[in-house]
């Protein structure tokens, strides 16, 4: 099968997982919260607020800057120069050499939005929500949404890889991510297993503790390989104490507006 038909069919499960997906554990959070303290009002508010800040991004990073400013969709299968071009990797194994590619880049993205001190800024939207749900995932500055879709596709250029190596990862990406915030109990036995290869709920439920000793770990997106590759494994079951950021509390760190200028806000803020 073509790449291009791949893409399409990558694509389309992308989006299904994203509606039909989101849609299931909205549902299952309701009927098995893992933390019922939410009223439903509240509850309601935080996913419109969450959905609306990830449309912004969805409109800059991938309409703006990806579409028409970086001109992607039309270098999807152009071939590059980077490191890796001239290895002619058969298809099955192209896609799984991609797919650990880009979730290694992002696990750097990720170690790095922690300690430099402007992405942080603009990742702290992201980890000042005190409550996990499956809408946390929704839940990042269109600003840091944009860096990332130029830092994958510069990578993916410098390594020589196709870019719609992305949209093969995309599936797993937002599953996982669905998961790891929903607010539904897992068995812990069943965690314990998958965490050998994966970040799950409880390991990423521990990178959104408050505790910069705690929210400094586990920085895998889909794998947690990388992080015990590199010591930043950190598997308790549970945050110390609760999720958010202790300096960026209230409806002013929560509402639309005060998530969009949080890092202008929290600028003056030593520690967040």
């Amino acid at each position: 099968m073509p790449p291009e038909q791949l893409t399409k069919i990558f694509t389309q499960v992308y989006l299904g997982i994203m509606g039909g997906g989101f849609v299931l554990l909205l549902l299952l959070e309701t009927l098995f919260p893992l933390d019922p303290r939410v009223t439903e009002s509240e509850r309601t508010r935080r996913v419109l607020r969450n959905f609306g800040l990830w449309t912004v991004g969805l409109v800059v990073a991938d309409a703006i800057v990806g579409d028409w400013l970086l001109d992607i969709p039309a270098r999807l299968f152009t071939p590059t120069r980077g490191l890796l071009h001239a290895i002619a990797l058969p298809l099955p194994i192209l896609i799984v050499v991609g797919v650990l590619v880009v979730d290694f880049g992002e696990y750097v993205f990720h170690r790095l939005s922690h300690s430099v001190r402007w992405l942080w800024l603009i990742h702290a939207v992201h980890h000042a929500d005190d409550r996990l749900d499956v809408a946390t995932a929704l839940r990042f500055h269109p600003g840091e949404t944009t860096i990332n879709v130029v830092w994958k596709a510069v990578f993916l250029w410098l390594l020589g890889l196709p870019l719609w190596l992305i949209a093969a990862r995309g599936p797993l990406m937002v599953s996982a991510s669905f998961l790891q915030h929903a607010n539904l109990r897992v068995p812990e036995w069943l965690d314990r297993r998958l965490r050998w290869v994966l970040i799950t709920p409880l390991l990423h439920r521990m990178h959104h503790s408050p505790l910069a000793a705690e929210n400094n770990t586990s920085f895998g997106e889909i794998f947690s390989f990388w992080d015990r590759l590199f010591g930043t494994l950190h598997a308790p079951p549970q945050p110390s104490v609760g999720y958010g950021l202790p300096n960026l509390h209230g409806d002013r760190w929560h509402s639309f507006v005060g998530m969009m200028l949080t890092p202008l806000r929290a600028r003056h803020l030593r520690t967040l």
